[in-house]
């Protein structure tokens, strides 16, 4: 489960709770990218078609591995790891978080939630249909 989100913004870094989704949920529907990472030896390939299936992402990238740093549980460790990048719209964000915990292999799976400033008017439209099509059809 996530205890903590990290949120991106234009001042940089910081930790906010789950509260500051509703925050966004209430503001209006926006277009978020959600950061996360799989271990190197995992398939993120079963995460990603199911959240594009169910509606919970437009789209999804998976990045060649990558070799990430961090202190846990008061050891230094280096793992190799797959960067996932999922687009998606911010009323999307609860069911995505549950959806990303139940799925995925790591204790406490990273999540990064990037507002979007600007986009092509086009694009935003897509994802949103994307996710609100996939949503629909699912429901039935």
């Amino acid at each position: 489960m996530f205890g903590l989100i990290k949120w991106l913004s234009p001042s940089g870094m910081a930790i906010v709770s789950a509260r500051r989704i509703e925050m966004i949920r209430e503001k209006r529907n926006e277009l978020v990218v959600v950061l996360t990472t799989f271990p190197a030896d995992g398939d993120p390939s079963t995460l990603s078609r199911l959240l594009v299936a169910e509606g919970l992402a437009a789209c999804v990238q998976r990045y060649s591995p990558c070799r990430s740093t961090y202190e846990w549980k008061g050891r230094i460790e280096e793992i190799a790891e797959i960067p996932v990048v999922i687009k998606t719209m911010s009323d999307c964000l609860p069911k995505l978080k549950e959806r990303i915990s139940s799925l995925h292999p790591y204790e406490m799976p990273e999540l990064v939630v990037l507002e979007t400033s600007d986009t092509f008017d086009e694009y935003r439209r897509w994802v949103s249909a994307a996710v609100d099509r996939s949503a629909r059809e699912n429901s039935n």
